[in-house]
Order: structure tokens, then C-alpha cells, then sequence
């Protein structure tokens, strides 16, 4: 991925001018892209639960092997260091820390669905999510015009658009490998909010049917603290 600075001037550029403001603070602009694009790698890697699942199997892989080891540290004959003055630790209860260590993991691994960090990119697509929700936030944050509503930014040649291009060009956001997504992609994105019924992506866990808005919740949060980037930043 690009530099994330050197992208600035160019984004702000491909806004026209009648639509950008007298200024722009390129430090926080620099700094929500950042997170937009930490937001958007985490939500790659969680939406669909490979990762869990890859995750999973790594240490249901790793178990049998560390259990056959701290046979093997356990073993009296080969290992007698039980003379070891305490409290220092003798191979036995190395082998019993490594096994605990390893199942802790494990156990951590299978419960990781109610990670709420995780749990939160799993409505929506990435795309979705950064071009529907994030970057609308940072577009009128950062003092743009067009993009106040919905329906502006979802208008098919309208600022908002161009600009959510221009950044995915700059920053590498692909539907495959080099080929771009289309326009109508983007501005499916940007009418995201309008759409109530959450995609089911997954089964629903118990703290979904208990909060079902949590998440979203979550989401608007993240586009506070973008909108906070450039509020600190006037002040």
C-alpha cells in the first residue's frame, strides 16, 4: 500500500473545486484514512470467520504435538530435575504450563465468535462498510460540499463518489486483482444506510438477539471518532 500522506494532495484534487472547502486539514485527513484503512483490513480478515476458523485448526493441530513434548519433559528417566531447588521450575512443570498455555489458546479460539471487536464486521461487507459508512463521515468532516445527505452522495457523478474512487485507486481497494470496482458499486455503498434489514451473514449469537443495534452502534461510534479527528484538529 501506498504512502499514506504522499495520497492526501491527490485525493483532495480529485474533488472539484466548487466542492472543496477553502482548506483542508491534511493532517487528519491523513490520519481518518488511516484508521478507514485499518477498519477496512480488520473487517477483510473477520467478516467471513476464516479467520477464527484457520485459527481453530492451528492449535487443534498444535495440541496433540505439545501433548506428545511435555510427555516427553515429563519423562523421570530423561529428565530427572525434581532435585531442583524451588522455585525454580523443573521440566514437569514446564510441559504443564505449555499444555495450559496451548489448551487456554485453543479454548480462546473456539469462543472467539464473541469477540465484540471481531463479531462487529460481520453484517456488511468491508466495501460496504468503509464506502457507506466511514468515508461518508470523513467526506463532511473534512469540510466538502455535496455529501450531506444520503441521497447526494449516493448521486451516481456527484463529489462524494468521485472522491470514494479516487481513494480506493489510491490505496489499492480492488474487487479483484486489477480490476477496479465499477461506479454503480460505489454508489450501492453509499445508499447502505437506507437499508434496515442486516444481511444474515452468519447464525446470530445470543448477544445479538439480546442488542440487536449494538454493533451498529459500534459503527457510528467509529464515524464519531473520525468526525473528532477534525474538531481537535480546529480547535
Amino acid at each position: 500500500m501506498q504512502d499514506i500522506e504522499a495520497n492526501i494532495a491527490r485525493l483532495i484534487r480529485s474533488v472539484e473545486p466548487r466542492f472543496r472547502p477553502s482548506s483542508v486539514n491534511e493532517k487528519a485527513l491523513a490520519e481518518a484514512a488511516r484508521w478507514c484503512l485499518d477498519w477496512f483490513g480488520d473487517a477483510k480478515k473477520y467478516s467471513t470467520g476464516s479467520h477464527e476458523a484457520a485459527r481453530r485448526r492451528l492449535y487443534q493441530d498444535a495440541l496433540p504435538i505439545a501433548r506428545k513434548l511435555a510427555n516427553l519433559l515429563n519423562n523421570e528417566v530423561l529428565w530427572d530435575d525434581r532435585h531442583k531447588r524451588r522455585p525454580v521450575k523443573t521440566s514437569g512443570d514446564i510441559a504443564q504450563d505449555l499444555l495450559c498455555c496451548l489448551q487456554g489458546e485453543r479454548d480462546a479460539a473456539f469462543a472467539s465468535y464473541e469477540d465484540l471487536y471481531i463479531e462487529s464486521f460481520k453484517d456488511w461487507t468491508p466495501f460496504e462498510r468503509l464506502f457507506g459508512d466511514y468515508l461518508p463521515a470523513v467526506f463532511v468532516a473534512a469540510g466538502f460540499l455535496g455529501g450531506d445527505t444520503i441521497q447526494e452522495r449516493a448521486t451516481k457523478h456527484g463529489p462524494y463518489i468521485g472522491f470514494a474512487m479516487s481513494f480506493a485507486h489510491l490505496f489499492g481497494i480492488e474487487q479483484t486483482k486489477s480490476t477496479p470496482y465499477s461506479v454503480n458499486s460505489f454508489v450501492k455503498a453509499a445508499k447502505r444506510p437506507l437499508v434496515v434489514d442486516v444481511r444474515k451473514r452468519r447464525k446470530v449469537g445470543p448477544h445479538r438477539l439480546l442488542a440487536p443495534g449494538f454493533f451498529e452502534s459500534w459503527h457510528q461510534g467509529r464515524c464519531d471518532d473520525l468526525r473528532r479527528l477534525f474538531r481537535a484538529s480546529s480547535g
